[in-house]
This record gives structure tokens, C-alpha cells and sequence, in this order.
């Protein structure tokens, strides 16, 4: 502290606001880390994804949280396996979720229109992307159930934390109603 002490004395009273400043955003700013770590429990979710009985690969599975939540994803592996974890975190937050699954093969990444950054397109531009697009869509396979691609109408729901490790069957055949 000895060092600093001729710095400061020297000091304006706009370099001493602005270090005050600074102090304050620091300290906020560790609160606040701390603040939201303070719940911090999470559970590491694993499980198994089949559809018609055989394991699905590549398929993307999203818990989606009731209410307020932060989202967890996973790929699922050549197996059908997945280990879900969050942006922040290697885990999912306790709370109630749907389970929302995709997997769309085929076609081809496209990338930005040519366009972008130069201004705008010409019409046949837009014509030529517009079919090249509906080609690559043309291309796509959507492999998961339609009931099982949004959060109206999964039956998928889950509480975190899960007691076993979770298994999810997915059906091709619709779903009947009584």
C-alpha cells in the first residue's frame, strides 16, 4: 500500500471518481457472479435416444425448462446416447422440462446469400438463391416424429434431477387419442 500512497495523493478528483468507479463495476460485478452460482446445483443428465426400437444417432435433444431456465442440449451418439449440459455450466438445473428432439439429414449448408455485405440483390439474385434453397430443403430429412419436435406437443417431460439415467422411445406411428 506504501507504493500506491504518492500515486493517489497525486490524483486528480476525476481519476479518483473514475478508480472509485472502476472499484464499485469490479465488486458488482463479482457479486453478481457469485449471486448466480450461489443455486449452482446442477445434475448431469445422460441418457438414450431410440426410435422404433434402435438407437438414434445424431439426433439433438433439448430440454426446455418450464417457466424461467436455462436450456440444456445434447447430440446424441452413434448409439443413441447423450449427456446434456448448458452454456454455463456442465449440468441442467433442478426443475421441470419438455424434451424437444430433432434430426435433419441430407442437402447441403448453404452459408450467407452472396449478397451480404454489399448491398442489396438484384431479383435474379434473389430468384436463383430462393431455388437453390428450396433444392437443399427438397434434400432434408426430418427423422423424428413430428409430436416430438416442439414444446406444445411433446409427451417428453422430465424433472431434473432424474433419479436413473433416462431413455426416451420415440414411435413413427401416430399417437391415438381416446
Amino acid at each position: 500500500m506504501a507504493t500506491l500512497y504518492p500515486v493517489i495523493r497525486k490524483a486528480t478528483p476525476t481519476m479518483l471518481r473514475r478508480l472509485q468507479w472502476l472499484v464499485a463495476v469490479t465488486v458488482a460485478i463479482a457479486l453478481i457472479t457469485v449471486c448466480l452460482g450461489c443455486d449452482g446445483s446442477v445434475s448431469v443428465v445422460k441418457g438414450e435416444v431410440l426410435l422404433d426400437g434402435e438407437p438414434l444417432a445424431g439426433a439433438t435433444v433439448n430440454f426446455v425448462p418450464d417457466g424461467s431456465g436455462q436450456p440444456a442440449i445434447a447430440t446424441t451418439d452413434e448409439q443413441g446416447h447423450f449427456k446434456l449440459v448448458t452454456q454455463a455450466k456442465g449440468g441442467v438445473a433442478a426443475g421441470n422440462y419438455r424434451v424437444v428432439l430433432t434430426k435433419v439429414t441430407g442437402g447441403t449448408a448453404m452459408g450467407r446469400p452472396p449478397w451480404i455485405g454489399r448491398g442489396a440483390p438484384t431479383q435474379s439474385e434473389r430468384d436463383e438463391w430462393q431455388r437453390k434453397l428450396a433444392e437443399v430443403k427438397a434434400q432434408e430429412r426430418e427423422w423424428v416424429p413430428e409430436r416430438y419436435r416442439s414444446t406444445v406437443s411433446t409427451p417428453l417431460k422430465i424433472t431434473v434431477p432424474a433419479d436413473e439415467k433416462l431413455r426416451f422411445e420415440l414411435t413413427s406411428t401416430p399417437m391415438t387419442t381416446r
